[in-house]
């Protein structure tokens, strides 16, 4: 069996994949390609830590909510999807994106891993640092 088949064929890893397949439809959001991309490049680049985090008690579910609000808010302050400081480009994915954010957010506060004020505390930050970049 190679490397890959070894670590892809991990219950851990599918169930993580699952996540983000089940995310990708429940969320409807236009940009999740732009993600998906992304966290399917973490569970292959990095398929032990996953494995480890959801081996060790972290619901795959709450891996992949929580690696999709990191990961779009990661993308969020790049700036990459700004017209100019502080403003994201309208023709652009940035307001998708951040509906993404708050979504998995949302997700993770129905979780019961988040509570609402933490939550809104997350919201906040994220667009408090999106003013300062672009």
């Amino acid at each position: 069996m190679t490397f890959f088949k070894k670590i892809f064929g991990s219950k851990e890893i599918k169930s993580a994949l699952c996540v983000i397949e089940e995310a990708k439809t429940t969320l409807e959001n236009t940009e999740f390609h732009i993600i998906e991309s992304i966290l399917k490049e973490i569970l292959r680049k990095h398929p032990n830590d996953i494995i480890n985090i959801i081996k060790n008690g972290t619901p795959a579910r709450q891996w992949g909510y929580a690696a999709i609000a990191n990961v779009t808010g990661d993308l969020l302050e790049t700036g990459k999807y700004h017209i100019h400081r502080g403003m994201l480009n309208p023709l652009g994915p940035g307001a998708s994106l951040l509906k993404l954010y708050d979504s998995a957010v949302d997700e993770l506060v129905r979780m019961g891993i988040v509570n609402v004020s933490s939550a809104e505390i997350e919201k906040k930050a994220l667009r408090k640092n999106l003013n300062t970049v672009g």
